[in-house]
């Protein structure tokens, strides 16, 4: 049973993936310099940052999906698509945020959080209600998979390796062209049968789904504006509060590096 993806969804989706790369790296990056309770609550906004840009471009990209018939989304699976991205990404960046640079634990991060992407488009798609069973051709369900082990490992490979912005867009610009490559390479896989006499399929319907994603997706910009004013606003309070008390010695030495953009009181202290 023939079916197609409307380009116009592929370059929205692309969009999409990238700024949220972006987001979630930009607050892991920021995870980074801090350590305990206030590492924990960084690595929980990135890794809500990072799974609602999976969850989001997937089904932005299943707008343009056309099976030949009616399509619906069953709400718990969708869901629980979206709950699997998240906790995925929250293991793999929790691994990643610890300190050291070993090769077992980047590259174990990775494998975390592309199988959390992969499980997420798979249980996605199993949300999938259409007058046909869709199955799938295992050469291109392994060659998804490894695309997405493959993105998230070099976008984590940057990300950890530089504190500040230098690397952040090739990081963001891999991972988000990662999710999406992986996506229809998986989409690529897909067989359908089609079903003779199948009733209209029951649950959401895709108009409503657009403004879940529509919403999500506002959600995760303010989170990322907001989450950087904040740490500005701390970083500039710290900056303040070092002049004051004499360690900028005579006003001619700048603040550390990992002060400017993000830093943080440990960040500081380790300076000193």
């Amino acid at each position: 049973m023939p079916h197609h993806n409307d380009h116009i969804f592929l370059l929205l989706a692309t969009g999409l993936a990238v700024f949220g790369s972006w987001t979630a790296l930009d607050l892991f990056r920021r995870a980074r310099l801090h350590d305990g309770t206030v590492q924990a609550q960084w690595v929980t906004l990135s890794a809500v940052a990072m799974g609602v840009s999976i969850w989001s471009m997937h089904f932005v990209a299943m707008l343009g999906f056309d099976p030949g018939s009616p399509v619906s989304y069953d709400f718990g699976l969708t869901l629980g698509s979206l709950a699997l991205a998240m906790a995925g990404t929250a293991v793999a960046f929790t691994v990643c945020a610890q300190p050291g640079k070993a090769l077992t634990r980047l590259t174990g991060s990775g494998v975390i959080m592309g199988l959390s992407i992969g499980g997420m488009h798979y249980v996605g798609m199993a949300a999938l209600r259409t007058a046909a069973v869709v199955g799938y051709s295992p050469v291109w369900v392994l060659a998804s998979i490894a695309v997405a082990l493959t993105a998230s490992i070099a976008a984590l490979w940057f990300a950890r390796n530089d504190y500040r912005h230098r690397l952040q867009v090739v990081a963001a610009a891999v991972l988000g062209a990662g999710i999406v490559s992986m996506h229809y390479t998986a989409m690529a896989a897909v067989r359908l049968t089609p079903i003779q006499g199948a009733a209209g399929p029951q649950g959401i319907q895709p108009l409503w789904l657009a403004f879940g994603v529509a919403g999500l997706t506002l959600l995760l910009l303010f989170l990322g504006i907001g989450a950087s004013l904040v740490d500005q606003k701390q970083a500039l309070r710290l900056a303040l509060r070092g002049g004051a008390t004499g360690l900028l010695g005579d006003g001619c030495r700048p603040p550390p590096p990992a002060l400017i953009g993000g830093g943080t009181r440990s960040a500081w202290a380790s300076a000193r």
